[in-house]
């Protein structure tokens, strides 16, 4: 595999989502998830034939597993747009970008 683009040190949040489900009648609102703030880096890496895009969060271990994920995508652009949606961050805002 091949490091093309690192983020170090994203500031990423999670949680805050409101109960969408059903609800019986006069039953209370379930508050919204917790929201989580963390560092991670975020990498994206061509395995040969597809991008990798990878969080990796700085969190201890037994609590990271949820934060810590990668995607495969058949485009660079593609892997670009979901780093982009993911973690507001732009391809200027990279160091190490390394020649495919």
């Amino acid at each position: 595999m091949g490091l093309l683009l690192r983020f170090p040190n994203v500031t990423c949040q999670t949680g805050g989502e409101e109960h969408s489900g059903w609800l019986p009648p006069n039953a209370s609102k379930p508050s919204p998830t917790p929201i989580i703030i963390y560092q991670a880096d975020v990498s994206l890496e061509f395995d040969g034939s597809g991008y990798l895009v990878i969080c990796a969060a700085h969190l201890p271990e037994h609590q990271c597993a949820p934060y810590t994920f990668d995607e495969w995508h058949a485009s660079k652009e593609v892997a670009m747009q979901s780093i982009n949606e993911q973690f507001k961050l732009d391809i200027s805002d990279h160091i190490g970008e390394v020649e495919e």
